[in-house]
C-alpha cells in the first residue's frame, strides 16, 4: 500500500510542479506582449515622422472579407495649435486592401499617458481606430474598423519608425 500511496503523491507533485512552470511562463509571456511597442511613452510631437508596418485582420462583418496580412504606412505630420495630423497607406503590393482603399487621412489623434488612440478616415466614409501603447520607434496594438455605427473589421497593427 505504501508504494501505491507513493505513485499518486508523486503524480500530484509532478503536475503541482508542472502547473507553477505554466503559470510563471503565461506570466511571462503576458508580461512581454504588454511591453510590446511601449518602450518609453512619447509626446504627440515626437511621434512624427514616417512609419511603417502591418496590420493583420481577424475577424470581419459577414459579407465583407477578412484578408489576412496588409502592410501599413503611417506618415505624422506637425498641424497647427501643437496637434500632429498625417496620411494613412495600404500598399497595393500586398494581398487586396479593405474595400481596395488604399489612402486615408489621419483625422485625430490623442493620446492619454502611454495610450495612443489614431482614426484613420477613409474615402468610402468608413474610419478605422488604431489604439497602442505609444513608443518612440516601435508601436503595436489592436484596431476596429467602423462603416457609420457599425462595425466591420477588428485585427491586430504594428509599425516601426523609418525616418
Amino acid at each position: 500500500m505504501v508504494g501505491r500511496l507513493d505513485i499518486p503523491a508523486l503524480l500530484l507533485m509532478l503536475i503541482a510542479i508542472s502547473w507553477g512552470c505554466t503559470t510563471s511562463i503565461a506570466s511571462e509571456r503576458s508580461s512581454t506582449e504588454l511591453s510590446e511597442g511601449s518602450g518609453e511613452s512619447a509626446s504627440l510631437d515626437e511621434l512624427i515622422g514616417v512609419w511603417k508596418g502591418g496590420s493583420l485582420c481577424l475577424w470581419s462583418r459577414m459579407g465583407t472579407s477578412c484578408r489576412g496580412s496588409v502592410n501599413i504606412g503611417l506618415t505624422l505630420v506637425p498641424a497647427t495649435r501643437s496637434k500632429v495630423t498625417g496620411f494613412y497607406t495600404c500598399a497595393s503590393d500586398t494581398i487586396g486592401c479593405r474595400n481596395r482603399l488604399q489612402n486615408g487621412a489621419i483625422a485625430n489623434i490623442e493620446m492619454n499617458g502611454k495610450r495612443l488612440w489614431l482614426r484613420v478616415m477613409l474615402a468610402d466614409g468608413s474610419s478605422c481606430l488604431f489604439t497602442s501603447r505609444s513608443g518612440r520607434d516601435r508601436m503595436a496594438g489592436g484596431y476596429e474598423c467602423l462603416q457609420g455605427a457599425g462595425l466591420v473589421e477588428q485585427g491586430r497593427w504594428w509599425i516601426e519608425r523609418i525616418y
